[in-house]
């Protein structure tokens, strides 16, 4: 008996512990399950957050007046337009859109819009998209990333930034103030800075948007600089255009030069090459891989039957003749100099406002080939104020009007609208107009004279014109108007009473000067 009351207890004594063992293998089975489902959920977080890292990219062109400038002959605009039309063809699988500033009007801090919003194969659009910008105005650098990062809704979601510019801030924002403060609201938001030509020192408040939003910093001084800079912000492994499109060793392209370079700004040249129906010669500065750098272009080679004459830059300096195999690839590249500038303008240094006068010149005066009046430094004549391109082909010599506003201005000859290739600054001085003793009250149909001083040309204009129209550009708006030049006149009043503005209209232009008068029933 005592041995079966034995066998009882430890048969239940080793059931016992057979549970125990199963409850502390599923007690400890529990806790090892949520951990791993936590340590999950962690990972699927960390994915989601490194995925919205590069989930959505705006890129911030800057289209201010500064971008007009030229680094080795070649607008900065076109350099970058170049490399971001090629930086996002690497990138239609990413979600990447295109904001500007500066590119609709001058002076004014709130001109920036988004152009395109991101998102996949994007790179056309943002192609067409550049294609029409054309710098004007200022860079208000914090108002634009502020305008970008509400889009991305940047305090919600990670987000990233790609600011291209060739100037500081010039709208009243501390930048590292402004990277700290926006930073510091943003779930991840980073912002990559390129300064396009600045010198170092003036890169202190670009430097501080990256350095604060841990984002990369890079200075770029010319196409190869920006697009390797762009690579490196983007993360894109795509290879310099300049690595893209070296000379091939293509026997079937032969190139020669014919004769001496000459003032008359022409060369000949024959050639052996397949002539295919996209294959063109173009003169472009020594050493360059861009096509858009090109001075001059002969197209349809077969038609040519293998020798041509060619324009040759006027300005002094090494260039290259090359052949672009279906405008992408150089097959073939010979170099020569250009011994002597061969353009001249000639003027007088000081004009008035709205002033006709005489410039002369020399150059190669090609059909394509403007000289105009800009804002002094610039370098292209489009979007740039009233500003009217002026050549005269045959002489030499034209009469031209000086702007309404006055400042420093270039007469700048552009060789085919492209390269400056002569400047002649000009100072431009304001006039001094004034009506002597104007009553503010008279009669209406009262014959009145005024007498006044001014340039007094004979192409100025005094004209009265209902107070509601004042700021009028029309000089079509006047009720009555007389020429300025003898400096008084005798006016009839309006027959209706009111208020009016007695204008004093600049080559019968530009209204310069306004004087209020009323006009009261008899």
């Amino acid at each position: 008996m005592k041995k079966i009351l034995f066998l009882f207890i430890l048969i239940f004594a080793m059931s016992g512990c057979s549970d125990t063992k199963k409850e502390t293998k599923d007690s400890n089975k529990a806790p090892v399950n949520e951990e791993t489902k936590e340590n999950s959920e962690s990972s699927i977080d960390n994915l989601i957050s490194d995925k919205n890292k590069s989930q959505k990219t705006m890129i911030i062109f800057d289209a201010s007046g500064s971008m007009w400038g030229l680094i080795d002959g070649t607008k900065k605009l076109d350099i970058a337009k170049t490399a971001l039309k090629d930086i996002t063809k690497s990138l239609n699988n990413d979600k990447v859109g295109l904001m500007a500033y500066g590119h609709r009007t001058n002076g004014d801090c709130k001109d920036i819009e988004i152009l395109a919003e991101p998102k996949k194969n994007n790179s056309d659009n943002i192609s067409k998209i550049l294609d029409k910008i054309s710098p004007k105005g200022r860079t208000p650098i914090g108002g634009a990333i502020s305008k970008a990062a509400d889009f991305l809704n940047y305090k919600e979601v990670a987000s990233n930034v790609i600011l291209l510019s060739d100037g500081d801030e010039s709208c009243d924002v501390n930048l590292c103030e402004f990277a700290k403060k926006i930073k510091s609201e943003s779930k991840d938001f980073t912002i990559n800075v390129i300064a396009l030509d600045m010198e170092k020192s003036k890169t202190i408040g670009l430097k501080c948007l990256a350095d604060e939003t841990h984002g990369k910093f890079m200075i770029a001084k010319n196409l190869k600089d920006l697009e390797d800079a762009l690579n490196k912000a983007t993360g894109s492994k795509k290879s310099s255009s300049l690595q893209n499109n070296e000379e091939a060793d293509n026997k079937l392209v032969k190139l020669k030069l014919l004769g001496k370079n000459s003032i008359k700004n022409k060369m000949t040249i024959s050639w052996t090459a397949p002539n295919n129906e996209n294959d063109l010669f173009a003169v472009v500065p020594k050493g360059s891989f861009d096509f858009k750098d090109n001075i001059f272009t002969l197209y349809e080679l077969g038609q040519k039957g293998g020798i041509s004459k060619i324009t040759i830059p006027t300005k002094k300096g090494s260039y290259d003749i090359v052949y672009w195999h279906d405008k992408k690839r150089i097959l073939a590249r010979k170099n020569f100099e250009v011994e002597k500038t061969i353009a001249d303008i000639s003027t007088k240094d000081t004009v008035d406002i709205g002033e006709k006068f005489s410039i002369t010149w020399i150059g190669p005066n090609n059909s394509d080939d403007v000289i105009a009046i800009v804002p002094s430094g610039l370098s292209s004549y489009e979007d740039n104020l009233d500003i009217v391109p002026y050549l005269d082909k045959k002489t030499g010599v034209t009469d031209i009007t000086a702007p309404f506003e006055a400042g420093d201005y270039d007469i700048i000859y552009l060789l085919n609208q492209k390269h400056v290739i002569a400047r002649k600054n000009l100072h431009v001085n304001n006039v001094i107009v004034k009506f002597d003793e104007v009553e503010e009250r008279l009669k209406t149909d009262e014959m009145v004279n005024f007498t006044w001083i001014g340039p007094n040309r004979d192409t100025d204009i005094i004209a009265i014109i209902p107070y509601s129209l004042y700021d009028s550009e029309k000089l079509s708006d006047s009720i009555f108007s007389l020429n300025a030049k003898n400096g008084t006149g005798t006016f009839k009043m309006p027959s209706e009473h009111g208020y009016y503005s007695l204008t004093y209209w600049l080559n019968g232009e530009k209204n310069i000067k306004t004087e209020s008068i009323y006009v009261y029933e008899r």
